[in-house]
């Protein structure tokens, strides 16, 4: 638990001397020492929707609590989508550079989006497009954090 509140601690010491950056900039290493000044690990995500074919690529993504990641999100079809990972959007995921509102980032038709991330509490979390039928149409998957 303690390291959990370091943590977050450590985040928003970051974020209050100017660590936040926009989505697609990198961040470098971070001023704050130990978790958050280590490279971020590079995942990609791709947002797969073409007539009825609707998929995240890869449908689970596994992660190691204490580890930052660039999650590089790519948007391959002509329709816009909008990730929507809930868990974001409270305690169970630090945003080192980027703020997710409500856990959703919309990402327009042949876009590509980053953002970088510090799970800290092992489960597994529901994402998917937010646009109904998208989901509904198997655009859902997992985040799998250990």
């Amino acid at each position: 638990m303690d390291r959990y509140i370091l943590i977050l601690i450590a985040t928003v010491f970051t974020l209050l001397t100017g660590g936040s950056r926009a989505a697609d900039e990198s961040p470098g290493k971070s001023i704050v020492g130990g978790v958050l000044d280590q490279e971020a690990i590079e995942l990609h995500l791709l947002l797969d929707g073409h007539e009825t074919n609707f998929e995240l690529v890869p449908g689970i993504l596994t992660l190691q609590a204490g580890t930052r990641y660039k999650l590089v999100i790519q948007n391959l079809s002509d329709v816009t989508h909008v990730l929507s990972v809930p868990a974001f959007s409270g305690p169970t995921f630090v945003c080192s550079c980027v703020s997710l509102p409500k856990g959703r980032a919309q990402v327009l038709a042949g876009e590509t989006v980053q953002w970088y991330l510090l799970p800290i509490k092992a489960g597994r979390y529901k994402m998917g497009c937010a646009k109904r039928a998208h989901a509904q149409a198997g655009m859902t998957g997992f985040i799998v954090v250990n």
